[in-house]
C-alpha cells in the first residue's frame, strides 16, 4: 500500500495567504502560517463513524480501574464552549476557532489517575 507523504499536505496548506490583521503578528508565533481550515494530517485513511452507537472511549493503564465512556456518556457531560487560537506543531495556526466539549481537567476528575502516570495516548 502506497502512503502519501504527510508533508505534501502541509505544503498544500502553505498556499493559504497570511491574512492582514491588527494583532496578527502578536498572535501568530514565528515560523507559523495562518490556515483558514483545519488540516487533517494522517498516514492512511481517516476513520469515519457515521453511527456512534457502538463507539466508546476506553481509559486504561495507570488508572484505578479501567473505564469505558460511550458517545452518549460524553454528550451527557457538562459541555463548555470557548474561543482560543490553535498553533499546530506542523506550523499552521488558526485564529479564533470556537471549541465545544468536555474540558480535559473535568474529564480527568472522573478517573483515578495513578500519580506515576506521565503521558496520555489517544
Amino acid at each position: 500500500m502506497r502512503l502519501e507523504n504527510p508533508f505534501k499536505k502541509v505544503e498544500r496548506l502553505k498556499r493559504v495567504k497570511n491574512l492582514p490583521g491588527e494583532n496578527q503578528d502578536e498572535r501568530v508565533p514565528p515560523g507559523q502560517f495562518l490556515s483558514e481550515r483545519f488540516p487533517v494530517l494522517t498516514y492512511g485513511e481517516t476513520p469515519r463513524h457515521p453511527n456512534l452507537n457502538g463507539w466508546d472511549l476506553r481509559v486504561f493503564g495507570l488508572v484505578g480501574a479501567e473505564k469505558r465512556f460511550s458517545w452518549a456518556d460524553l454528550m451527557a457531560m457538562e459541555q463548555k464552549t470557548q474561543t482560543v487560537d490553535i498553533h499546530c506543531v506542523t506550523r499552521w495556526s488558526k485564529l479564533d476557532p470556537t471549541w465545544t466539549g468536555v474540558p480535559g481537567r473535568d474529564f480527568l476528575k472522573l478517573i483515578d489517575v495513578d500519580p506515576a502516570a506521565t503521558h496520555v495516548m489517544a
